[in-house]
């Protein structure tokens, strides 16, 4: 699956203490020890990061598990691996905030 970083959602903010919570909570998975989303990436995933599918039909915002590097990386696309379950980012669907 093919995403963007959604650039300058730092003051975004949820019910949840951090994105990270908010895709634990909302995904139905454990954190536990996970890798970054980025489908060669081997790091450790340390952010709740706000992507968005490149895909036309669906501008959603959405929360995936990235490293620091992954999340600081700006313009291009990343390629996730097909497995990962991203989350909504609409507090307003989710916890409310």
């Amino acid at each position: 699956m093919r995403v963007k970083n959604v650039n300058a959602t730092a003051y975004n903010t949820c019910r949840c203490g951090s994105w990270l919570g908010h895709w634990q909570k909302f995904s139905g998975q454990a954190l536990g020890i996970t890798t970054c989303a980025e489908e060669t990436c081997q790091e450790w995933a340390e952010v709740g990061a706000h992507v968005q599918k490149e895909n036309f039909a669906d501008r959603a915002w959405y929360i995936a598990l990235l490293c620091n590097r992954h999340n600081a990386q700006r313009g291009g696309s990343l390629d996730l691996d097909n497995d990962v379950k991203l989350v909504s980012a609409n507090v307003a669907l989710t916890c409310g905030s």
